[in-house]
């Protein structure tokens, strides 16, 4: 009797765990998935380009010693 009891209890716990381990198995794979803009567009960075005109003319900038 207790032999049928341990059974049913090994069995019924080896399906919660497997279950467990299912459920876990494809939450991780869900969240590793790559999601994509439904737009279609890229996103692109800005650069911004800043262009130091220097010194002309007359005028040399400052000059060290």
């Amino acid at each position: 009797m207790m032999e049928k009891i341990f059974k049913r209890v090994n069995i019924v716990f080896s399906l919660a765990l497997t279950f467990v381990m299912l459920l876990s198995l494809f939450s991780y794979m869900s969240k590793t998935t790559e999601t994509i803009d439904a737009s279609g567009k890229e996103q692109v960075k800005k650069i911004k380009i800043l262009i130091d005109p220097g010194h002309g003319g007359m005028d040399q900038g400052a000059s060290g010693d």
